[in-house]
């Protein structure tokens, strides 16, 4: 049908079967996308990333379900955690943006997740020692797991293998891929 929906309106309508912006959101638009739903719709940002970083995602041969993942979560954090957690998402997009590794290693910690999603990854510290033993600059849960995303700066295949490895002793079995950032988003593929 070519194009008859603005990417907007493509946002809005996935985001509304999915349930939030937060995956769709990066599907549609490409890159890194910020998102949040108002009483008006969905708003999106995306912003450049620099190609200075690789990004390794450990994939485990496990499933978890997303519900299952949430239902750890606490319906209430200290406050003490929620500033944590937004100082670290303000400085991931500085660091992102001004191509910082050393901000995005501070960055990348987490106190309103994967803590309380132990329970479903037990070998997740191990992986994310080996990651970043390797040469990561961080490595954190992806979503609601049970993937991890490994960001490096250069090539990432020893980041993968360490990955790979650390899962593998915990009993697991996983693949490493070293993706690209999607720059262009959801495009139609008729000419």
């Amino acid at each position: 049908m070519g194009s008859p929906l603005s990417r907007e309106a493509l946002l809005g309508l996935a985001a509304r079967a999915e349930g939030h912006p937060d995956n769709v959101a990066a599907a549609v638009f490409g890159g890194l996308t910020v998102s949040c739903v108002t009483p008006d719709g969905v708003t999106a940002v995306t912003l450049p990333v620099t190609k200075s970083l690789s990004w390794v995602v450990l994939v485990p041969e496990v499933t978890s379900a997303t519900a299952e993942a949430r239902a750890l979560l606490p319906s209430s954090v200290p406050r003490e955690d929620a500033v944590f957690n937004v100082q670290r998402v303000a400085l991931l997009l500085a660091g992102l943006q001004a191509a910082l590794p050393a901000a995005l290693t501070i960055a990348l910690d987490d106190r309103l997740h994967q803590p309380y999603r132990l329970k479903l990854f037990p070998w997740m510290p191990a992986v994310v020692a080996a990651a970043r033993g390797a040469g990561a600059i961080g490595c954190v849960l992806s979503g609601a797991g049970p993937s991890l995303l490994a960001v490096v700066a250069g090539d990432g295949a020893a980041v993968g293998r360490a990955m790979e490895e650390a899962l593998g002793r915990a009993g697991v079995r996983g693949r490493a891929l070293a993706l690209d950032v999607d720059s262009a988003g959801a495009i139609s593929t008729l000419s």
